[in-house]
């Protein structure tokens, strides 16, 4: 039709910050979300776990969430809305790495849960997935797959590991406990529920604890 299609980044609060240019080189512009609009401003800053949040603020940012004692939180001093996601911005173009709640703490090793799901979308078994952290004693914190297979078939714990390490991943960012279920629940506008998920995933005393509850 003579369109592009190009990525773009906003959310309730401040609908749309940042655009891919439509102009511009797309295959290069496949994996960011542009630069800011108009008079947005965007900017990246560590909280205390390290954690490289997404702070933005514009003509289009809202005054506050109705429940005023949300407003403390979700602003900072200076005036910016932390958006609550992880994200690296060079030379003014956006990349976000997912939501700060899905980087799993294994270890004191932080990664992000979504691109371990975007990998073990390409396993041939998957046809949807989602990684949610959960309490372990020794590690803090270890990994869970919720898995939609694709046929009769599902995928093992082995499967999903094997398919990560031929991608190039770390072997301590596969998941280490799998449940396969027939659906993710989600909420009215698509958007995965993971608090929903997380629900029943309880302490694991030791790998073996996690082995028998797979």
């Amino acid at each position: 039709m003579g369109t592009a299609v190009v990525r773009t980044y906003g959310s309730t609060e401040l609908p749309t910050l940042a655009m891919a240019d439509p102009f511009g080189d797309l295959d290069a512009q496949a994996d960011n979300e542009g630069g800011a609009i108009g008079g947005n401003e965007m900017i990246v800053r560590q909280d205390a776990d390290r954690v490289s949040e997404l702070l933005a603020r514009g003509p289009e940012l809202f005054l506050g969430y109705v429940d005023p004692t949300l407003n403390e939180a979700a602003f900072t001093d200076d005036g910016f809305f932390r958006t609550g996601d992880a994200a690296t911005i060079e030379d003014g173009i956006l990349h976000i790495s997912g939501r700060i709640k899905d980087i799993i703490n294994r270890g004191g090793e932080k990664y992000s849960a979504a691109e371990v799901e975007w990998a073990l979308l390409g396993h041939a078994a998957v046809a949807e997935v989602a990684i949610v952290g959960y309490p372990d004693r020794y590690l803090g914190e270890r990994a869970c797959a919720f898995v939609v297979p694709l046929d009769h078939d599902p995928p093992t714990l082995d499967d999903l590991r094997e398919h990560l390490l031929s991608a190039g991943f770390a072997v301590q960012k596969a998941p280490e406990r799998l449940e396969i279920v027939a659906e993710l629940p989600r909420t009215a506008s698509g958007k995965i529920q993971k608090f929903r998920l997380r629900e029943g995933l309880g302490w694991a005393a030791s790998p073996d604890e996690v082995e028998r509850r797979r």
